[in-house]
């Protein structure tokens, strides 16, 4: 045994002896192999950079041609542009919504500066907008010229549309379609504020209501068609050019006595069985040819519900009681009762809910119900008679109200 061991002794000697003369040259070996891969890479990397393509060193004459532009598919570019529209119109609804937001907030802004604004006048004075009034119409306009942008983009694509179910044929869509829309734009923003907003539906219901708390007595009117004068305890709505400069930077002059005398007047036709009623319900005006009013909202006051319907579909700006338009069309079709509107052939399908009136009516109820409590403690505080005008006619209405329900 020992004899062998010390043989496998030498013999392991000579191995690791021999490991150590060998493992240089692998190491080398090793370290080359390295190198080789390293300057490989070096060389791959060099390869990828020059792999990049720089567009502008591109000669479109070596693309092949099924890659340039090439005519739309009609149907599935048809498809697309429809989604495109439809988006539009999900924003343009969402902006609506921010309209009807910012009205509620003119209009409750309206309603506190109301007294302010009428303090300082005489009776030759109509009131001027305060700050606040002018900030939020601003706002107010920047809304409405962003409801254009859409309505004229909305407009152009569609029109592509048609085009493209025409067999029509666009090389470069969104070139064109970029085009037509800043010329569309650049010719409304050259507009005067006048074109862009006096005959704006939205602009005049936002006037309406902002007015509507500053007057005290808005809703009186006159049945009698021989008589060509209207009654009013407060001042009337003036002319709406009044509230918009004729040009970019110019301001509004001051209301004065021409104004007193424009009274707004709406003429409505009536048929024989569409019976005008008062607050107290009882008829007032039957088988008449017209009647004037002096605001649309007068109409909804007198016939009852707070509710009233505007045909959009057939672009109709009027707006009606529920309770009457139900009544005015169960017999079939009918015309527009609005003396001069083209409108034909009204039905319930064709009318929905006008959320706008409604907050003008009630915003006019509460205004109403403050010029009660405010006369009313006016005249208590001044004696037998001695109140403020504004406590008389208030306390007047009240004599009004009185009669009414006996």
């Amino acid at each position: 045994m020992p004899p062998a061991s010390k043989s496998r002794r030498s013999n392991m000697i000579r191995d690791d002896s021999d490991d150590e003369q060998d493992a240089p040259p692998r190491r080398a070996s090793t370290s080359r192999r390295g190198q080789q891969q390293g300057t490989g890479g070096a060389g791959h990397d060099d390869d990828d950079s020059e792999g990049e393509i720089d567009p502008s060193k591109v000669d479109l004459g070596d693309v092949l041609p099924q890659y340039l532009n090439q005519p739309l598919h009609a149907q599935q570019s048809e498809a697309r542009l429809k989604l495109l529209v439809q988006d539009l119109k999900g924003l343009r609804n969402q902006l609506i919504t921010t309209v009807e937001l910012l009205e509620e907030v003119g209009a409750n802004v309206a309603s506190e500066k109301g007294h302010e604004r009428e303090a300082d006048l005489g009776d030759d004075e109509v009131p001027e907008d305060p700050e606040e009034i002018r900030g939020i119409e601003k706002q107010y306009r920047h809304l409405l010229d962003k409801l254009a942008e859409i309505d004229i983009r909305t407009k152009t694509l569609s029109e592509m549309r048609q085009k493209l179910a025409q067999r029509h044929v666009f090389t470069n869509l969104y070139d064109q379609y970029e085009q037509e829309v800043q010329m569309l734009l650049e010719a409304y923003g050259l507009q005067t504020p006048r074109q862009k907003y006096l005959d704006n539906q939205l602009w005049k219901s936002f006037r309406a209501l902002l007015w509507a708390p500053s007057s005290e007595n808005l809703m009186v009117s006159t049945f009698d068609t021989r008589s060509q004068e209207q009654l009013y305890d407060g001042k009337p709505v003036p002319n709406l050019k009044r509230f918009i400069p004729s040009r970019e930077g110019r301001g509004r002059r001051r209301l004065g006595r021409r104004d007193r005398n424009w009274r707004p007047i709406i003429r409505l036709q009536v048929p024989a069985h569409f019976d005008l009623v008062d607050r107290s319900g009882h008829v007032v005006s039957t088988r008449c040819t017209s009647s004037r009013f002096s605001s649309p909202v007068l109409m909804l006051l007198k016939l009852g519900p707070r509710f009233s319907f505007r045909d959009f579909s057939n672009k109709c700006p009027h707006s009606y009681s529920r309770a009457a338009f139900v009544e005015f069309v169960a017999k079939g079709k009918q015309n527009c009762p609005v003396h001069g509107c083209p409108v034909k052939d009204m039905t319930m399908e064709h009318v929905h809910e006008d959320l706008g009136l409604k907050r003008r009516v009630e915003a006019h109820k509460r205004r109403v119900e403050q010029e009660r409590q405010n006369g009313g403690a006016s005249m208590g505080n001044g004696g037998n008679g001695a109140g403020t005008q504004r406590g008389r006619a208030a306390t007047q209405w009240e004599t009004v109200e009185s009669s009414d329900e006996e």
